[in-house]
């Protein structure tokens, strides 16, 4: 009969002392957790339309078709009012600006930066591609 009291005292010590090993370590666990990050004037609602964005995302690019045709059409029709030197000359500068834009590793009509002109990804993670 003794071993059987030495037998569950040890289970009871065993028992006992596992508890409080878990139960420091929830606690701790507990407590090291920090409280969330509210952002300014963020709201709880629903969630973003998509349909909205892509409507935007849509209308932004048809605006910038237009800008670059403006700008080509600007273009061209300063062009269209210069002598032959002076066409020849512009010409000249406008070969020599595209050589130094071949040494930056960008090909002709693209943002060496990616799509973002900035440069910069604007999510933090590394640069953009």
């Amino acid at each position: 009969m003794t071993l059987l009291k030495y037998v569950s005292a040890a289970l009871a010590v065993v028992l006992v002392s596992g508890a409080s090993v878990v139960g420091y370590a929830v606690w701790d666990i507990a407590s090291s957790v920090k409280p969330g990050v509210a952002l300014i004037g963020e709201t709880i609602g629903p969630p973003p339309d998509i349909g909205a964005i892509e409507s935007k995302l849509k209308q932004s690019a048809e605006v910038q078709v237009g800008l670059r045709t403006l700008s080509i059409k600007t273009r061209r029709d300063a062009l269209s009012i210069l002598t032959a030197e002076q066409r020849a000359k512009e010409q000249a500068e406008h070969d020599k600006m595209m050589q130094q834009h071949k040494g930056m590793g960008a090909p002709h009509g693209k943002n060496p930066h990616g799509s973002n002109p900035h440069g910069a990804n604007p999510h933090g993670q590394g640069t953009a591609q």
